[in-house]
């Protein structure tokens, strides 16, 4: 249960250090996207990687999480900045309500839709066994592949982002 703990740190506390940098960046910088869209693609990187790695010791993991986070980072600051950016003064409270509302949302989403991942595959290996309970009958193979599909899944959506990111029209910052 503490690696676990552990393992959830990175999430968490490194993605901040990478909106912080990206901020800086967007400040000193009239192209400011190229940062979101390297730390998406690196994130997109990192997540694949775990996807298919084997063997890995915790700490190789968290190293690579950490960098995958650090990549999320930049997403935050620079997708908030540029969408303040285009609309009317008058209007970023608004904006910046909604746009934090949609992201609640899509986090809700998206830890429901690794849910149903994690569940399918466990469900799909647990296959002919009645009554199973996945909570104590789930062995060490079952939970890496399930979680494999997990970390494709969160590569292919970081891909998604870094290129959406690529395709999105750089104004200049007001």
């Amino acid at each position: 249960a503490s690696e676990a703990g552990l393992a959830l740190l990175p999430l968490v506390a490194i993605s901040v250090p990478g909106s912080w940098i990206a901020g800086r960046v967007m400040v000193r910088s009239e192209r400011y996207l190229w940062i979101s869209i390297a730390g998406g693609a690196m994130a997109a990187v990192c997540f694949c990687a775990l996807a298919f790695a084997d063997g890995m010791s915790l700490w190789l993991f968290l190293v690579i999480l950490s960098v995958g986070s650090f990549g999320i980072g930049p997403m935050f600051s620079t997708t908030m900045a540029t969408m303040q950016n285009a609309v009317a003064r008058d209007q970023i409270g608004t904006a910046t309500g909604a746009m934090n509302y949609a992201r609640a949302m899509m986090s809700s989403f998206a830890v429901a839709g690794f849910t149903a991942i994690l569940m399918g595959v466990l469900g799909n290996s647990a296959a002919g066994r009645e009554n199973i309970d996945l909570a104590r009958e789930l062995s060490a193979s079952e939970a890496i592949a399930a979680f494999r599909y997990i970390f494709l899944t969160a590569g292919l959506m970081m891909g998604g982002a870094a290129l959406a990111m690529a395709l999105m029209e750089e104004r200049p910052l007001a």
